[in-house]
């Protein structure tokens, strides 16, 4: 009878093997840290125990190799003799790109993975000693990632049908089972000729081709309490796996799914995955759409894996829409891998549709970069929208946000030049830096009175900080009003300048504009206006003008914009009708 991989034991029918429970190597430095500060590359930077041995991290994004020429030299060369490595507490790290910790960390044994990390390269421990030692069970570990798998010698032959991912395992490293089943099948190996993978409920991470090019294995249960959030572009492609699909016509494209199974009572189980979008042109029907299922085996479908436009590109027509179920959960990106390499595929995609009541919450970074959107409506439920996941969308004119939205990542719509309006919803808190930066179609926007920070360069009319083009005053937002006094505006010459600003007396707003410390040829200070209810067209004052148009309005006569709808509710009571308009003719009255 073949036997099971149960957290990196072989069990057979008469016999179960102990496991060694492996620590997690949860290291904190064992003498005072130097008060020195040393750089690791231009965004990163470290300092070291007493005794040189631990490191501790500080930055954020995707971590690249330590510079090891120029400036950070002697930096880096501090390097050789430690042995830990851990992060500071305001660190925000998202992923290990490759080579992050080879060569300049030659000694490495004890690493603490943020749990903001959600993807580590292939190669991101090469070189040192975490990657090249397996535990007895056949595990590389990096704290609680897989880096890599190998069968123990001791194992028997054909003595083990199904792999069962570790409950410590929190994420599954790049390419880190990657033809490694294949090669303990042939001959003398321990793997049956068909290997089920079987996720653990903890597992949160799979990555770019974690099981690529692996034929032996031919099924992935995923459970139905599974906290999996991300599977990595190819992580399951050209393996041996029978995947389901819900094609119902030649015409139409194949979805194809892992992750649900049949108890041993034949009871359906588990959470589905849309793994691969492998079609030819001669698939699509005349409507050239991609329908991804609620259900598959009475299952539902809650994820969809990293690189979901890239697989529908090869030989298909340009033209392409995309109709995502209402089980969703966690949409993909289209990041290759965790080296945080960028795919442009997306400019296939030209149509996207969420139901109304779909469950995802976050916007991916890179999810729809470079898209050939010309518009999308966002679902109910999203309330974050992460860094550069609409950037280069060049033909997108109309975006409507969801009410729940509070988070708008780092250059989340940037370069969108086609973009005319954009309305925030009051739950927004913060938008990122450059978010809307080179957005040259935009003229006028209103910031909730919820918005708590605008970051730097957010509309800026240059893309990023970079940009050297000429300044173009007719091809840049011209009005912006600022509700919340207390907003935090990130102080940079190059964002939000020859504008004017609306804002409240003694409001940061005010603070903001009269700060210009600098002069720049070709542009004028930022003006600011303070902004008074019942001065519906923002001239400064109230008049007869602003009565007219409020009279307009209420006959169904004159419609007023988001902005002027603010001042024209006269009690602030979020609503604009006949109550206001004798308030403001009142009030224009006793002057």
């Amino acid at each position: 009878m073949a036997g099971v991989l149960a957290v990196g034991c072989v069990l057979t029918s008469s016999a179960v093997l102990p496991v060694t429970a492996i620590p997690t190597a949860i290291m904190t430095a064992s003498a005072e840290e130097t008060t020195g500060e040393y750089y690791w590359d231009a965004n990163t930077t470290f300092t070291l125990s007493e005794d040189g041995t631990v490191a501790t991290l500080h930055g954020e994004g995707a971590l690249q190799p330590a510079i090891t020429e120029s400036k950070y030299k002697e930096d880096v060369a501090r390097l050789k003799n430690v042995t830990t490595i851990q992060f500071s507490e305001d660190s925000h790290f998202t992923a290990f790109g490759v080579y992050a910790f080879s060569n300049s960390v030659p000694n490495l044994q004890n690493i603490t993975i943020p749990d903001t990390v959600d993807g580590i390269a292939d190669g991101a421990f090469s070189d040192n000693f975490i990657k090249q030692h397996y535990d007895e069970n056949g595990f590389a570990w990096a704290d609680n990632w897989i880096l890599s798998f190998k069968a123990p010698d001791e194992w028997e032959k054909d003595s083990v049908s199904q792999l069962v991912i570790p409950e410590k395992a929190v994420g599954i490293a790049d390419e880190a089972f990657q033809r490694k089943i294949k090669k303990q099948v042939v001959g003398t190996g321990c793997f049956t000729d068909n290997v089920t993978i079987i996720i653990n409920s903890n597992l949160k991470y799979i990555g770019a081709a974690a099981f690529h090019l692996d034929d032996k294995i031919t099924d992935v249960h995923i459970p139905d309490d599974s906290q999996l959030e991300r599977i990595g572009d190819y992580a399951f492609d050209w393996t041996g796996i029978t995947f389901t699909d819900n094609t119902i016509t030649k015409e139409k494209p194949l979805v194809f799914y892992v992750g649900s199974y049949y108890d041993e009572e034949g009871n359906p189980c588990g959470l589905n995955w849309a793994v691969q979008m492998n079609y030819s042109s001669n698939e699509f029907g005349e409507d050239k759409s991609v329908v991804i299922a609620d259900y598959v085996n009475d299952r539902p479908v809650v994820g969809v894996q990293d690189g979901w436009s890239d697989s529908i590109v090869d030989g298909t027509p340009s033209g392409i829409s995309v109709v995502f179920p209402s089980t969703l959960k966690h949409l993909g990106t289209v990041t290759r891998s965790s080296s945080q390499e960028k795919n442009t595929d997306n400019n296939h995609v030209i149509s996207v549709t969420f139901p109304e009541d779909c469950e995802l919450t976050r916007i991916k970074d890179y999810t729809f970069v470079n898209s050939n959107l010309t518009e999308i409506q966002l679902p109910k439920n999203v309330t974050q929208i992460d860094d550069s996941a609409f950037e280069y969308c060049r033909s997108l004119e109309s975006v409507t946000l969801p009410e729940n939205l509070q988070v708008i990542g780092d250059s989340a719509f940037a370069n969108c030049k086609s973009l005319e309006e954009i309305q925030f919803p009051d739950g927004v808190q913060s938008i990122g830096d450059w978010a809307f930066a080179g957005c040259k179609a935009l003229k006028e926007i209103t910031i909730p009175k919820n918005v708590m920070q605008i970051g730097e360069g957010a509309f800026s009319y240059k893309a990023n900080a970079t940009d050297n083009k000429d300044y173009l005053p007719k091809e840049s937002i011209q009005k912006i009003t600022i509700l919340n006094p207390d907003c935090q505006i990130a102080e940079n010459i190059h964002t939000l300048d020859s504008v004017l600003i609306y804002g409240y007396l003694g409001s940061t707003a005010e603070t903001f504009c009269h700060n210009v410390k600098e002069f720049i040829e070709n542009t004028t200070y930022r003006v600011f206006i303070p902004l008074n209810p019942g001065d519906i067209n923002m001239d400064g004052e109230i008049s007869v003008t602003d009565v007219i148009a409020l009279q307009k309005y209420l006959h169904n006569q004159q419609s007023i914009k988001q902005y002027q709808f603010i001042w024209a509710d006269f009690n602030q009571d979020g609503k604009v009708n006949v109550y206001d308009l004798a308030l403001l003719k009142r009030n224009l009255l006793k002057k």
